[in-house]
């Protein structure tokens, strides 16, 4: 089996170390880290990656428009968008983008690591 490649992209630094000290847990895995949402953009047009995980609120660029720069160079890559408290606009909008899924932070490193298997999961049977 191939390794994965993981893409998270949060400002916040304290969330993109619990996404990674969490996602390192899983076998074959490679996780790359951006904390500079303009920064991600540019790698996310010239990299492959088996997950996007971004944050909606971010300066610069925010979660949507690394989603749709995603679906412009990978249509079907899954996303995994993390948010504020649950908003119904913000759920509808990021279902309107295609979005695979998304967790309200605070989240449970369990329930990121169940989400983003099944996420890959879904990426490897679209192959």
């Amino acid at each position: 089996m191939a390794k994965s490649r993981i893409f998270v992209v949060v400002d916040d630094m304290r969330t993109l170390e619990v996404c990674f000290d969490t996602l390192r847990r899983l076998n074959d895995t490679e996780i790359v880290l951006a904390s500079q949402s303009r920064c991600a953009a540019q790698t996310l047009a010239t990299e492959d990656f088996d997950l996007l995980i971004a944050d909606i609120q971010m300066p610069g660029l925010d979660g949507f428009a690394l989603l749709r720069i995603a679906r412009d160079h990978y249509p079907q890559l899954p996303v995994l968008l993390l948010t504020a408290p649950p908003c119904v606009q913000t759920t509808t909008e990021s279902l309107k983008q295609g979005d695979i899924d998304y967790l309200t932070k605070p989240f449970s490193p369990e329930v990121l690591l169940a989400t983003v298997r099944r996420l890959l999961k879904y990426k490897a049977l679209q192959c």
